[in-house]
This record gives structure tokens, C-alpha cells and sequence, in this order.
């Protein structure tokens, strides 16, 4: 067990209101007034290399959209001259203002592109698409990756088979189809109850993704699914599904239990870069290495490695490498 991985949630402010979001939603309360500053996240940093040893660190900068943090590119080229191994997950409507820092010092960068055009602006608000095509180009002399993360939501689903394909003229060097996440009202009260197992706050704001009328949904990803089943395309694409309790991933353990944290803007350290609700620490109060090592972190480590959270049947990532 080694913290080499960590998610640094720069800010939970986001110019985008996206239809599906949780955050947007009222996952995550944001404070600006809260937000760490540029010293602490490279204190963090630091104990993150320290904890890591002889591994490559590896960091991912997150949001909200963490492009609208203030420090973005000097946080990152100061990652960089760490030897970090950087990644970051963004809306891409603000390339144009990082473009620099984002093509020199990042291995992945992870972009939201939902669907071609208008599908695309169903979810993520008027003319971003628009925006999109005007500044993925400025990322052509990038060193890393650029690969698009498609939340496939109902807007979207219908039209899977020839996503990659109609994308494909933007240069993604992969795709990465994720099933949209929710929970049902049975997985909203289990999750309240192994919270008070676990001594952990109560966290309503789960109910923001609570869905039972997910059939057809189900019905068309399936069918969706089926007829890109063989299909060759432009880009290399992978689907993340869901994994519910009775399917071949039911025995996977979270990999981030073991060497990752998400540590959020106002300090509060977790597991789970979606679910907010357990709390392991502050990095305001206790080091990095206090909280991933500690007490609370360990007793929801044995706990998921014994007990599905019924959050985690929902997530795209389980079973995935970090």
C-alpha cells in the first residue's frame, strides 16, 4: 500500500452548467473563499512525492473546471519541474488561455466532448461545441495524450456508433465512452446507513443523482453497444459500464483505496473523485501521509474491501487501472 496517486479538485467553481452533472447539481459545495492556494498544493505535492518513494507520482487536476483557477499554469509548471506526471480533466472551453502549459508539462488531458455539434451543446450549454473545434487545435503541438471523455447520457446514446467517427477530424489520440452515473433510492438509503456504520456524516446531497427510471436508457446503450460491437474507427475507443452487483466485476475492489486520494478545494481529503460523502481528513489540520495512513482512512479501507458501497456498483472506473 503506497500513496503515489493523487486528485487535486483545484477549484468547484465551473463556467458550465452541464444537464447531468452532479456538482452542478449540489454535490459539492463551493466556497471560493476556501479554495487551497498555490503554496499548499505544492506542499501537497511534495508529501505526495515523499509518500510515493521510488514511484512516479502521478497528479490529476480537477474541478469544477480547474482551468478557472487562478495559479493553473504556474501550479502545473511547477508540477512538471517536480517530475509529476500530470493529467487534467476539463470542459476545454478555456484552452485558448493554457494552451502553452497544457501542450509543455501534461501526459493525458482529458476533454468533455459529449456529442457532434448540436448533441453536444444539449449537454454542455449553447455553442460550446463551437468553442471546442476552435480551440482543440491549439493543443496540435502537444506532447501528451488528448483523449475525449463522452458521458453517455440520453441525449447522446442514440448516436454512439458514429461518434468516433464524426469526431475523429478534432485528433483525439483515444475516446473513452463512460455509462452515466446515478444511483437509485435503495443505494441513496444504504449509503446513509453504512455512513453511520462507518461514523461518517450523513450526505444528502447524493439524492442530486438519485434515478429510477433508467429502462430506457438501458434498452438503447444496449443496443448502441451492439452495433459498435465489431466496428473498426479512427480513434481507439473504450466503453467503462457500470458494474452492478451481480455482474463479472461484483468481486472488484476500488484500486484507489490502496494508493490514491482526492483532495478537495477547501481541503478535505477522500477516496472517490465523484462521491464526497466520507471524509478521511483535512490537509488544513493533518498531513497527507497522517490522513492516508490514519485511523478513519483505514477503517473505510477494510470496510470497502469486505462490503460494496452501493455508490461504487455505479462507477465507470472499478475494475480499471488508476
Amino acid at each position: 500500500m503506497t500513496l503515489s496517486r493523487a486528485h487535486f479538485q483545484l477549484t468547484g467553481r465551473c463556467n458550465l452548467r452541464c444537464a447531468f452533472c452532479g456538482q452542478a447539481k449540489g454535490m459539492l459545495a463551493c466556497d471560493p473563499a476556501k479554495e487551497l492556494t498555490l503554496a499548499k498544493w505544492l506542499s501537497l505535492a511534495d508529501e505526495l512525492k515523499a509518500c510515493a518513494g521510488a514511484e512516479t507520482p502521478k497528479i490529476t487536476l480537477w474541478g469544477g473546471e480547474p482551468l478557472l483557477w487562478g495559479d493553473f499554469d504556474a501550479l502545473a509548471r511547477e508540477l512538471f519541474a517536480r517530475n509529476i506526471e500530470l493529467s487534467v480533466v476539463t470542459n476545454g472551453t478555456l484552452i485558448d488561455r493554457h494552451a502553452g502549459v497544457l501542450s509543455e508539462c501534461f501526459a493525458e488531458i482529458f476533454v468533455s466532448v459529449d456529442g457532434y455539434g448540436k448533441i453536444h451543446d444539449q449537454s454542455r450549454g449553447e455553442g460550446v461545441f463551437a468553442q471546442l473545434e476552435q480551440k482543440l487545435p491549439l493543443l496540435k503541438d502537444r506532447t501528451g495524450k488528448l483523449i475525449f471523455m463522452t458521458t453517455v447520457s440520453d441525449v447522446n446514446v442514440k448516436g454512439l456508433p458514429e461518434l468516433p467517427t464524426a469526431l475523429a477530424y478534432l485528433r483525439p489520440d483515444q475516446m473513452i465512452l463512460s455509462q452515466l452515473m446515478y444511483v437509485s433510492g435503495a443505494d441513496f438509503e444504504q449509503y446513509q446507513q453504512m455512513a453511520r456504520e462507518l461514523g461518517q456524516p450523513p450526505y444528502p446531497e447524493l439524492s442530486a443523482w438519485v434515478r429510477e427510471d433508467d429502462r430506457g436508457y438501458l434498452r438503447d446503450l444496449k443496443t448502441a453497444l451492439a452495433a459498435m460491437a465489431g466496428k473498426t474507427y479512427p480513434v481507439p475507443v473504450v466503453f467503462t459500464p457500470h458494474h452492478y452487483p451481480n455482474a463479472a466485476f461484483a468481486g472488484a475492489v476500488c484500486p484507489a483505496l490502496d494508493h490514491r486520494v482526492h483532495i478537495r478545494h477547501d481541503g478535505n481529503v477522500s477516496f472517490c473523485t465523484d462521491y464526497f460523502g466520507f471524509e478521511l481528513g483535512n490537509v488544513k489540520q493533518m498531513s497527507l501521509r497522517d490522513i492516508f495512513y490514519g485511523e478513519t482512512a483505514q477503517k473505510i479501507r477494510d470496510y470497502c474491501k469486505t462490503h460494496r458501497l452501493p455508490v461504487c456498483n455505479h462507477c465507470p472506473w472499478l475494475g480499471q487501472s488508476l
